[in-house]
């Protein structure tokens, strides 16, 4: 009996794990419902921003564009998947207040709807680099295939993170703000619009910056080259610490949640 209660248990958090993913999927197509182009303003929205920071570069410090678009590009499509991320998660309790209140749901649930969201969103933004790739006549290597474990690590972190962020965001009203400003604060010193041997001998700063070790286990595999051992190692530690503090935060603070709510 025991065997089936389990088994059952496991069955209804799928289904509920599905329905969400569901939700998320439709969240994307709720957005762009009755527009001409459809999600695919997201890879407009991108592409515009990346060639005018292009043209920028060029016209300022007299670069080609080949040398340096396809990295600024693919630096600022995963920057964009982590700040995201990482930004909503802080209000994503607040904001299902009423559902939260109402259903008796999962809270981190909410969380992997706001992931898989936002990995749809990279998917579609994604194409603008491969684009550019084709541009200037970049081939593909087989290390592209690595960008899959990458974004796996990518995301569960940033289910980690969000469901950590989330409780906290519920308690602390001014944690979002906070978070959004050191974000600004980490995109100056990660290197996603200019490269890491800038920094000279002071490379420990992005050297101890998680951002730069998941932006790239993403970027160098688009780029055609093999992510450094160190990312990968940096990264799926971090996963771990990180997922252990979400469980921690979670079986600690959920049924204080509808209170702070």
């Amino acid at each position: 009996m025991e065997f089936f209660f389990r088994e059952g248990v496991i069955k209804h958090i799928d289904h509920q794990l599905t329905s969400w993913i569901i939700l998320g999927w439709n969240d994307i197509k709720n957005r762009y419902r009755r527009t001409i182009l459809g999600p695919f303003w997201i890879v407009l929205n991108t592409a515009i921003s990346i060639g005018f920071l292009g043209i920028v570069y060029k016209t300022i410090f007299k670069l080609p564009p080949e040398n340096f678009l396809p990295y600024i590009a693919a630096g600022i499509v995963v920057w964009n998947l982590i700040f995201i991320n990482t930004s909503e998660s802080c209000t994503s309790f607040i904001s299902h207040k009423y559902l939260l209140q109402g259903i008796p749901i999962r809270p981190e649930l909410i969380i992997v709807r706001l992931v898989f969201r936002n990995m749809i969103i990279f998917l579609h933004n994604v194409l603008v680099v491969i684009f550019i790739l084709i541009i200037f006549g970049k081939g593909f290597s087989p290390h592209i295939l690595l960008i899959v474990p990458g974004l796996f690590l990518i995301l569960l972190n940033a289910v980690f993170l969000g469901i950590i962020l989330a409780y906290l965001s519920a308690r602390f009203r001014d944690l979002p703000q906070m978070i959004n400003s050191i974000l600004s604060i980490m995109f100056l010193i990660t290197p996603v619009i200019w490269p890491r041997r800038l920094l000279g001998d002071s490379q420990l700063i992005a050297i101890l910056n998680p951002a730069t070790h998941m932006i790239a286990i993403i970027r160098e595999p688009l780029l055609g080259a093999m992510p450094p051992l160190s990312s990968w190692v940096v990264v799926f530690i971090n996963t771990i610490v990180l997922g252990m503090c979400s469980v921690v935060v979670s079986r600690s603070f959920r049924y204080r949640l509808n209170y702070w709510l």
